[in-house]
């Protein structure tokens, strides 16, 4: 498939991993997804871009992990917040943290909070690193092959989107008409 952004990323390798690194710290789940779409397109080489999307999650992760352990030392309005959160949630994260880390990335929207928790609990630095490389594998591998996956699929059903996208318009415009004229007959009738 011919790509528009497969050009400037031939061209512009090294700013395309930096791309990917820092999308990847940001919002892992999309830019993952995203990196394995890409692949099945041609646009970066498996071997090349998955040291980049590994080394960049791990990165990330500690970097949550540190905010959590420093905010925990110097803000008291943290403590103070921290204090809110019930205690069966803390016992779960201290008592299993390799299943707290391994399913807090497959949840969209509390993988951060949990390691950046875990760094105020101080959980042994070491042990954190270990749990979330072997969640980290599982989690590349999962996403990144649904987009692997998707672009399989996308290059299956491309010609069929135009068709879809034309049918979707004509029922909008369908419906808005409808809507129309029976709110036209329904206040003549009132």
């Amino acid at each position: 498939m011919n790509l528009a952004i497969a050009n400037y990323i031939a061209d512009w390798k090294l700013l395309a991993g930096v791309a990917v690194a820092i999308a990847v710290m940001i919002e892992g789940d999309i830019t993952v997804f995203i990196v394995g779409f890409l692949v099945y397109q041609g646009v970066f080489n498996f071997g090349e871009i998955i040291p980049v999307v590994f080394g960049s999650v791990l990165i990330g992760d500690i970097l949550w992990y540190q905010v959590g352990f420093h905010l925990n030392n110097s803000s008291k309005l943290f403590r103070k917040l921290v204090g809110y959160i019930p205690g069966f949630i803390d016992k779960h994260l201290s008592e299993k943290t390799f299943l707290s880390i391994f399913i807090s990335k497959f949840t969209y929207g509390i993988h951060h909070i949990v390691l950046i928790r875990l760094g105020a609990f101080k959980v042994n630095l070491r042990n954190y690193i270990k749990y979330d490389i072997v969640s980290i594998i599982v989690w590349i591998s999962v996403i990144g092959s649904l987009g692997y996956v998707s672009g399989t699929a996308f290059t299956l059903v491309k010609n069929y989107l135009r068709g879809a996208e034309l049918w979707l318009l004509i029922t909008v415009i369908i419906f808005l008409g409808l809507e129309f004229l029976f709110s036209r007959i329904l206040k003549k009738r009132l």
